[in-house]
């Protein structure tokens, strides 16, 4: 593997996921810590949670923060989730 691979390899993507169930935000916040506990080496990027309900003025967006694992299997979770319209990498 070239140091070029090396740096796209680990590169911490983040994740804009929205959400138009609120009771989808629990889900979701267990599926980021599970990922966070199991990463112990991973260098992880951003997540937005982007908040979609007719009750509010628009969508709504929350910065989570950074250091949370960006993988193809955290992806596929969150998309499973209830409530989860979307899940994009950034």
């Amino acid at each position: 593997m070239t140091p070029i691979d090396d740096a796209v390899l680990s590169a911490a993507a983040g994740l804009r996921v929205f959400v138009e169930a609120e009771e989808a935000i629990t889900s979701v916040a267990k599926i980021l810590a599970d990922a966070r506990a199991a990463a112990k080496r991973t260098r992880g990027g951003p997540v937005t949670l982007l908040l979609m309900h007719p009750s509010l003025p628009g969508e709504v967006e929350i910065e989570v923060g950074d250091g949370w694992p960006v993988t193809p299997q955290v992806r596929r979770a969150l998309r499973s989730v209830v409530g989860v319209v979307e899940v994009e990498e950034v």
